[in-house]
């Protein structure tokens, strides 16, 4: 077991760059040339991955923050493959998948009625933001800020939108799967990630304190440490004020 944050790192780095090459077939001395700019955004990822595993550890409901982690992941592997349309679209499903964990998880009968009902199903993002924006959790969080979370998440899902009904030759092919592109996506999916998925930790954290709380040293420092120091200061005034 990892016992700083630094062999945390390098663990389960190896542990996905073995996945990238015995899964995904990709070569693995393109994964030592793109190293410099895989391995933050792969930091970026485990921040919000150990965020959204403390969260939905034991708890029910958890399938929507489960799989915003794997559409984090999968963001990851398609950005690698060239494929930026399909990676950006995962990304945008992993807003809404946040947004609806958090309104299912004070909707225990909504997500019942989820289960049979397709209106439940496929609520809508401005829905969903709206509830967001009106949770005495999100008012503390945001109390007093200049950084508006709310607006940045909406933001973010409006420029990851335009990669939904976007074809490009960059879409989908066996080609383009076979001949990763790799910097160039990497660093178009950085622009993307670097900001939203602290804010997406964050959101999850303000509703699940104890949780966090709960958590070990280095799981709060792995999230932590891919914080922006605006972000750490909200976290840190909030705990406080909820304390």
């Amino acid at each position: 077991m990892s016992t700083t944050l630094s062999d945390f790192h390098k663990e389960q780095y190896d542990i996905f760059r073995n996945n990238l090459t015995s899964i995904w077939a990709i070569d693995e001395s393109k994964l030592t040339e793109w190293a410099p700019n895989l391995k933050p955004i792969h930091k970026k990822f485990l921040s919000f991955a150990c965020a959204a595993s403390i969260v939905g550890h034991r708890m029910k409901r958890n399938e929507y923050v489960v799989s915003a982690v794997e559409a984090g992941n999968l963001s990851i592997v398609l950005s690698l493959k060239g494929l930026q349309n399909p990676a950006f679209v995962l990304l945008r499903q992993s807003i809404e998948l946040i947004l609806k964990h958090i309104y299912f998880l004070q909707h225990p009968v909504e997500y019942s009625w989820a289960q049979s009902r397709i209106d439940y199903k496929e609520l809508s993002f401005q829905f969903l933001l709206k509830y967001l924006k009106r949770t005495d959790e999100y008012m503390l969080l945001s109390n007093n800020q200049q950084f508006v979370i709310a607006d940045r998440v909406e933001y973010s899902y409006h420029i990851l939108s335009r990669y939904v009904h976007v074809h490009s030759k960059a879409f989908m092919g066996y080609k383009t799967l076979a001949k990763p592109i790799g910097i160039k996506m990497l660093k178009k999916l950085n622009e993307n990630i670097k900001e939203l998925w602290p804010i997406l930790s964050l959101i999850l954290i303000a509703f699940s304190k104890n949780k966090f709380i709960q958590s070990s040293m280095l799981e709060q420092r792995a999230i932590r440490n891919n914080f922006p120091k605006n972000m750490n200061d909200m976290l840190n005034s909030y705990l406080i004020a909820t304390s």
